[in-house]
């Protein structure tokens, strides 16, 4: 044995197993190391949601050698380790020891030594590109980050309104799993801001005046969400130098029954810009309008 670990410079069994323990340094504020899995800490302000079916995959069809290598963030601060790229796996690493199953004792991290939030969350969207970052799950990332604009705008535009983001990255989320005041499909308001900026902040306001009464609680759930408003927005824009308070009082006395418009298009329209288009459309008729805006998509 001795021979072989001369020739081949391995370093094998006990001794290599503390050196692991210990860590490695790979270069500066980068370290290999051995790691306990039910040790690890996700941070869920940046990360996506977990994927069942991906964590119910990997525990049935458990695969040691297919665990690879976790990208891991060690807190400044706390020295508490986040997983940055590997959450499934270590979910389904943590499903298995509830289940009584096996488990390594230890597995790899790539652990990047005093992070912060903000570090981590860049480095998340940058490391996914098996599985590309969605919009929403960018977007929220992005948030973490010193130059988070506009998202840190459009934030504070929701909040300014009464409602709150919703990421719901799990699939199609049922009514109970959203907020009463939470929207969704939150990267589409995104497009509002570039092709509409001055109005995105009035579409807000407008949705919670018309169809929630003056209560962002009391917005439906079906028109929370970004591509609705980014219609409105659209739907702003058309209107010129109106404002918003008299726009919807003309809305109201019309009686513009928003989910039903948007229900509509859903079912009959194409996918993308043409349905938010589509949407400013209908609800200028209800003003007594029908200029159209064009704009790319």
């Amino acid at each position: 044995m001795k021979k072989q670990q001369k020739q081949d410079g391995v370093i094998r069994g006990n001794k290599a197993l503390e050196i692991l323990k210990k860590g490695i340094e790979i270069g500066p504020g980068r370290v290999i190391k051995f790691v306990n899995p039910l040790t690890l800490t996700v941070d869920h302000t940046y990360q996506r949601g977990i994927v069942e079916a991906s964590v119910d995959r990997i525990r049935r069809e458990f695969d040691e050698s297919a665990l690879g290598v976790f990208e891991v963030g060690q807190r400044k601060k706390t020295g508490i380790l986040y997983i940055v790229d590997a959450q499934n796996r270590c979910e389904a690493l943590r499903a298995r020891a509830a289940l009584g199953e096996y488990i390594p004792k230890y597995i790899s991290c790539l652990i990047h030594e005093n992070t912060t939030r903000e570090q981590e969350a860049e480095k998340f969207v940058t490391l996914n590109t098996a599985k590309p970052v969605t919009g929403n799950a960018r977007f929220k990332a992005r948030l973490h980050q010193s130059n988070a604009q506009p998202e840190r705008t459009i934030e504070q535009w929701v909040h300014e309104a009464g409602f709150v983001f919703d990421w719901l990255d799990r699939g199609r989320p049922g009514v109970a799993e959203v907020q009463t005041n939470g929207i969704r499909s939150i990267s589409n308001l995104l497009n509002a801001y570039k092709h509409c900026h001055s109005h995105l902040q009035p579409a807000l306001k407008l949705l919670r005046l018309v169809w929630g009464e003056g209560d962002p609680n009391k917005v439906p759930y079906t028109i929370r969400n970004g591509g609705v408003i980014y219609g409105l927005s659209l739907f702003l824009r058309s209107q010129g130098d109106k404002s918003v308070t008299g726009v919807a009082l003309q809305l109201k006395r019309t009686y513009c029954d928003l989910p039903a418009i948007w229900k509509d298009i859903n079912k009959t329209a194409g996918t993308g810009y043409s349905r938010y288009q589509q949407l400013a459309d209908s609800i200028s008729e209800f003003c007594g309008g029908t200029r159209r805006i064009q704009i790319a998509a």
